[in-house]
């Protein structure tokens, strides 16, 4: 069974704190038992650290209501490193090795409408609006990922219609009856035969990337791609109407294939 968003959160939250919780194994626990914890996952990555004592804080200061046993903890800075979208073209060459229909409609929906992996996985026929190419991606938020709506280009809708003449969904029917893993080995099977390594992030970073360089603000882009907006203008002045965010992605005309 594919998990949401918010359920695969937790579920990696609650992994991490039942490790802790064998590491420790006794009902007292100290802040040197955190403290030691955490320095003997000091030689993990920066990232995986982090999530590690991000678990540990919402256990600690929202499941607990003790907040003063992991306060002190701080999170490790990390170095930002420039992201090296691929090109166009390679992007082509890519989707040339791609096997079926389903395999197709999936890379275009993901690198038009900049979605993330498991909002495309999780979409019912439902979720979309075909006279408007609109996507309204049920899957719930959280505090930083919210969703208003995105769009997918001409080149996906040609597809996407193929592929539901092809099937007999039902609204709730999800359209890609797929896991994660194997659409991980989706991608890897096409980055091997055609040298592009490819994923649904990689696609996720290409819409942004080409959005920006298509004009499209970095507001609307954050819109599209379902975070809150950071500024104050963007949160309270700018039209977020279907209508609007229909306009400006139409105006930017992104397009994979041509």
């Amino acid at each position: 069974m594919n998990k949401t968003l918010e359920e695969a959160t937790v579920y990696g939250y609650k992994r991490i704190v039942i490790d802790f919780l064998k590491s420790v194994n006794k009902n007292s626990i100290t802040i040197q038992d955190i403290a030691s914890y955490l320095n003997s996952k000091r030689e993990l990555s920066k990232g995986r650290y982090s999530n590690i004592l991000k678990s540990l804080r919402v256990f600690f200061r929202d499941y607990l209501k003790r907040p003063e046993m992991i306060e002190d903890f701080r999170f490790p800075s990390i170095e930002w490193k420039p992201i090296a979208a691929p090109t166009k073209e390679q992007l082509q060459l890519f989707y040339s090795k791609l096997g079926p229909l389903r395999d197709k409609v999936l890379f275009l929906l993901y690198a038009t409408s900049g979605l993330r992996l498991s909002e495309v996985l999780q979409l019912k026929l439902s979720d979309i609006d075909l006279s408007k190419r609109l996507i309204r991606p049920s899957i719930e938020s959280s505090r930083t990922k919210h969703r208003l709506c995105s769009f997918y280009n001409e080149e996906a809708e040609k597809l996407l219609r193929d592929h539901l003449n092809a099937n007999d969904f039902s609204p709730d029917s999800r359209l890609f009856p797929i896991n994660e893993t194997k659409l991980t080995r989706m991608f890897q099977r096409a980055s091997k035969k055609s040298g592009v390594k490819v994923t649904a992030k990689t696609l996720r970073q290409w819409f942004a990337s080409e959005m920006a360089l298509l004009g499209v603000s970095d507001a609307y882009i954050d819109a599209f791609q379902g975070r809150i907006p950071r500024s104050v203008i963007a949160r309270h002045y700018l039209n977020y109407s279907e209508e609007r965010l229909k306009e400006i992605y139409d105006k930017a005309d992104i397009r994979v294939l041509s």
